[in-house]
């Protein structure tokens, strides 16, 4: 369940009425409107200003309905009148993806693209299209995917043209996304994923045949992950570089990791032994680990003529063992401390944010162009809204203590990040045969106010400046 201040602070919010819809139509107005909540919230209001894009015209849009004196159905009539009055027209839903590009200002370096479920069709293939239009268009480099590390780092092979795990090519997008194997796997080994890297595939290709660097071009665009789920996938991938490129330093670093093994393969029993049974944790094995790996590291990155790939797995190395170190902490808290993991687990993703950005920084300033030395890295974030969106602004931020990455991106970068999160009033799942029953969002939340608006699908942008408790943020929403 989505609620309304959740989905106010998510930037740039798309909402689809059905997720069958055939085409988009936007309609533009700017109200101002009292925010107001729920018995038991007993935060200031913080928004403002909004601006409305849909094809309604008739519109239930913002949060629940202030109970004195019927003041919230009288904003709701205001911004009938609004829509009515400015509405506009896209013909499909690529003249939408240039409409949202057009509002992601020029200096923005990050863009946060959530959606409401995994696997949905629709939230990806508009997620794509988006992303297709940010890598060509505005130089993005970098996709960065609620996904493990391992199983992403195939795919970024594929699409930078390197070897994959059989020391060749993997040969299409769907031998690349085979290490997808944990559940859910269908939420990046589908359809619509696939389509995405093959594209991508053929971007990278095309810069590379006028790239006479052997450094991996900066201009490249990678495909990688930032969650923390891998434990012992990632452990593998470790050892299995080091024991080629430094046996020494394998030695060192698996002697680290064998306190994970005496707990089997699955890492929720290491979680269950630690928390519930008070065994030793491998906290301090773990933290040795990724300093001994981030020595090992530096090596390639100080040999610009060992090609591309030194460069990427040196990446691949640094962020395997932040990774074990992520889950270490991830699973033994699991079972406790479901407010820490979730810190965990978002806290983790901004710092692989950070050496992605400082892996990139590397090459632009390796890379022989003029041009390419002036440029910052560009980044697209893929993740669930509840990510991406302000944790500060939720009551899960308000009443137990989350954080979240798109509030760390806010802290962090300031004015550089743009957020676009998808959602939806109804639907059901396809794929599956034991349950097809359409689902309806609750009452009084955004998603809610396409089923009375009766349309297929529009795009709220919210526009605020606010002072938080823990700095200033600007915000501008879409």
């Amino acid at each position: 369940r989505e609620t309304p201040t959740r989905q106010a602070f998510l930037p740039f919010t798309v909402l689809d009425a059905t997720l069958h819809c055939s085409h988009l139509q936007l309609a533009q107005i700017q109200v101002k409107k009292q925010h107001s909540l729920p018995a038991g919230y007993n935060c200031p209001a913080r928004i403002s200003i909004f601006k409305i894009l849909t094809r309604a015209m008739q519109v239930r849009v913002g949060p629940r309905a202030s109970t004195k004196g019927g003041g919230g159905a009288h904003d709701m009539q205001a911004t009938v009148d609004a829509v009515r009055q400015h509405a506009i027209t896209a013909a499909n839903r690529y003249e939408l993806s240039r409409q949202l590009l057009e509002r992601i200002p020029e200096h923005v370096r990050f863009v946060l693209i959530g959606e409401a479920s995994h696997g949905t069709k629709e939230f990806y293939e508009h997620r794509a299209e988006l992303t297709q239009l940010l890598i060509q268009e505005r130089g993005f480099t970098a996709v960065l995917a609620e996904s493990d590390w391992p199983d992403a780092f195939r795919v970024n092979r594929y699409v930078l043209g390197l070897d994959g795990p059989l020391g060749k090519p993997d040969p299409d997008p769907n031998a690349a996304l085979g290490d997808y194997l944990r559940f859910p796997r269908w939420m990046w080994r589908n359809t619509s994923v696939a389509a995405f890297i093959g594209w991508l595939r053929d971007h990278n290709a095309a810069i590379a045949a006028g790239n006479s660097s052997k450094v991996a071009s900066p201009n490249q665009c990678r495909f990688l992950g930032m969650d923390v789920y891998s434990l012992h996938s990632s452990v593998e991938a470790i050892l299995g570089y080091l024991e080629k490129e430094d046996p020494e330093t394998a030695k060192v670093v698996e002697a680290c990791y064998r306190c994970l093994y005496r707990y089997g393969p699955d890492a929720q029993g290491y979680g269950m032994a630690t928390a519930m049974f008070k065994k030793a944790s491998c906290e301090q094995a773990v933290r040795k680990a990724l300093a001994d790996v981030r020595r090992a590291a530096e090596a390639p990155r100080r040999e610009p003529g060992d090609g591309p790939a030194k460069h990427e797995e040196a990446l691949m190395l640094e962020a395997n063992a932040m990774a074990v170190k992520g889950a270490e902490a991830y699973y033994r808290n699991m079972f406790t401390r479901d407010e820490v993991t979730w810190n965990l687990r978002d806290s983790h993703f901004l710092e692989v944010v950070r050496l992605v950005e400082k892996h990139l920084k590397k090459l632009i300033d390796m890379d022989p162009s003029a041009q390419q030395q002036a440029r910052k890295p560009k980044m697209v974030l893929w993740a669930h809204n509840s990510h991406l969106g302000d944790a500060r602004e939720t009551d899960s931020g308000w009443y137990r203590g989350q954080l979240n990455v798109g509030q760390l991106m806010r802290e962090t970068y300031g004015d550089e990040i743009t957020n676009i999160g998808f959602t939806t009033h109804t639907g059901g799942p396809q794929a599956v045969v034991y349950d097809t029953k359409d689902r309806h969002s609750t009452a009084c939340t955004w998603q809610h106010s396409t089923a009375v608006l009766g349309c297929s699908q529009f795009i709220a942008q919210h526009k605020a400046a606010q002072q938080h408790r823990r700095g200033t943020a600007q915000q501008y929403t879409l």
